[in-house]
């Protein structure tokens, strides 16, 4: 989705402590699925695999 948060900015907050919850009321257009979405792709980039974009 074209959103004007990174998953960087995802990371960041996350790895500050902030809750999925917090990230979601700071950041209304985002969705819980944006944020699950963020930490798989972190999880597939340390672990070397292939990222497929999903539709």
């Amino acid at each position: 989705r074209n959103l004007r948060i990174s998953v960087a900015m995802i990371l960041e907050l996350l790895a500050k402590g902030a809750t999925q919850k917090e990230i979601l009321e700071d950041y209304p257009e985002l969705e819980t699925e944006d944020i699950e979405a963020a930490i798989t792709y972190a999880y597939f980039l340390v672990n070397n695999e292939e990222v497929i974009e999903r539709k």
